[in-house]
């Protein structure tokens, strides 16, 4: 989507030329990461390819499955079985696992499923924020606006930023409030113990703790993938995100806040303490501190819709 927006504002660009009157031409810019970022629509796009995406990784992973079931079968039983049979078993298997590979390939690669799917969900919402666009400029008096994420600014005053200004364009044109949720970023989980690492709570919990931020329809947090790619350029898959890195992340996201979690789980009576810390970009200060506990693993979703809640409240939001 981030390319699209990038090809979306050079259109915008050609049309803020011929508008123009003449005389020094003035340039803004708007950056597309934030605008998708925090433009609720977005985010909504996002969510519905997650669903899509659930959907047929479910099918995958079934059939991935019972091919698992077929070689173990054949691993358990291949010296007492005929040499026929065997080989009738090993091409079913083979024939399983091409099949696998081509719906594989039929959904994830270029101008695939998943690629349409994209591409249906996006082109409405990427000509409404080319409309938008066009629109902030002319008002602003701009010849030009170019794309800050596409890396080709290497210095622009704040005030040609448009993207704030295209964001509430957009929620005016949705009947919503004017104004700009708090961007927060989340970060994987710290497994503070044995059991939570035993059991991968953290995997489990990011996506609860996002999901249940985003449905409070109170702030936008970075979407995953975008956070997950972020921490892939820096080095820091596996690394533990300290206050210092997690501040130097936010600020590249363009986020209001950001969270530390952590996870404890007592292996006797199933208990699972779930703790987020709340940090201010602007002022590098620790915001709150919540903790929800959760009597088994059954309660994790329930836990996050609570904590969710406790988050936004301490950002100011309703």
């Amino acid at each position: 989507m981030k390319r699209r927006l990038t090809l979306l504002a050079a259109a915008a660009c050609l049309t803020c030329l011929w508008a123009g009157t003449g005389g020094a031409q003035k340039i803004g810019y708007v950056n597309s990461d934030s605008l998708f970022a925090r433009y609720r629509g977005a985010a909504d796009i996002r969510q519905e390819l997650v669903r899509a995406q659930a959907v047929w990784n479910q099918e995958i992973a079934a059939r991935r499955q019972q091919i698992d079931s077929l070689q173990r079968a054949l691993d358990d039983q291949f010296l007492v079985v005929s040499s026929e049979r065997r080989k009738a078993r090993q091409d079913e298997i083979a024939a399983r696992r091409q099949e696998l590979e081509a719906l594989v390939r039929e959904i994830y690669d270029p101008k695939g499923k998943a690629d349409q799917k994209n591409r249906e969900l996006s082109k409405p919402m990427v000509d409404r924020i080319g409309a938008a666009v066009r629109k902030v400029a002319l008002e602003s008096g701009l010849q030009m606006v170019i794309d800050a994420a596409a890396g080709a600014l290497v210095y622009a005053a704040k005030d040609l930023d448009i993207t704030a200004d295209v964001i509430e364009e957009l929620e005016r044109e949705d009947g919503g409030a004017a104004r700009s949720l708090p961007v927060i970023a989340i970060y994987p989980f710290k497994e503070a113990d044995a059991e939570a690492v035993r059991k991968s709570y953290g995997k489990t919990l990011l996506p609860y703790l996002h999901g249940a931020l985003d449905r409070t329809r109170a702030a936008r947090p970075v979407a995953l993938q975008q956070l997950q790619q972020l921490l892939k350029d820096k080095g820091m898959e596996r690394a533990e995100v300290t206050q210092a890195r997690g501040l130097e992340l936010a600020r590249i996201l363009n986020a209001r806040f950001f969270v530390l979690n952590a996870v404890a789980a007592e292996a006797g009576s199933g208990r699972i303490t779930v703790t987020a810390r709340l940090f201010s970009v602007d002022s590098n200060l620790l915001v709150a501190e919540e903790q929800e506990i959760a009597p088994d693993d059954k309660g994790l979703a329930s836990a996050c819709e609570r904590l969710a809640a406790k988050i936004t409240a301490r950002t100011g939001q309703p």
